[in-house]
């Protein structure tokens, strides 16, 4: 028998619905910024995850009780600015989300542009490339 597989919405399902307004408008977010991104269930992380073809995994979505965390897998060079503030580790950098309001659309469209770039330069020269495509909508 196979497990049926968890979609966003069942994986939302238990959280209050100001964590769930605030997960929807960071989808859209995503999903308008990284055109045919892919979006992903990640069941053991508890998370939302988003792919494209050319970066593979840039970023997730992390519901919790009270707040939503956006993750970037290689947002090492984000600054904090503009309202938005990224915690601080060596790799990754995440943005915090308490209301829906602490969504500011153009300085996070910038985020999650520049997370994608730096993602694709890593994939890049891994696979011994000198130059990230761009090919999306900043």
């Amino acid at each position: 028998m196979t497990t049926p597989k968890l979609t966003a919405e069942t994986l939302l399902a238990e959280f209050p619905p100001a964590v769930r307004a605030i997960v929807e408008r960071l989808r859209t977010l995503l999903h308008d910024t990284l055109p045919g991104c892919e979006e992903r269930v990640l069941p053991g992380w508890r998370a939302i995850g988003f792919r494209t073809r050319e970066a593979g995994h840039v970023c997730a979505l992390f519901p919790y009780a009270a707040e939503v965390r956006l993750y970037f897998e290689h947002g090492s060079g984000l600054r904090d600015g503009e309202g938005v503030t990224y915690g601080d580790t060596p790799l990754t950098r995440y943005a915090i989300f308490r209301r829906a309001s602490d969504l500011k659309v153009r300085p996070m469209r910038e985020a999650v542009m520049q997370a994608y770039l730096a993602t694709c330069e890593r994939r890049a020269i891994r696979r011994g490339s000198s130059r990230p495509k761009r090919g999306l909508r900043s």
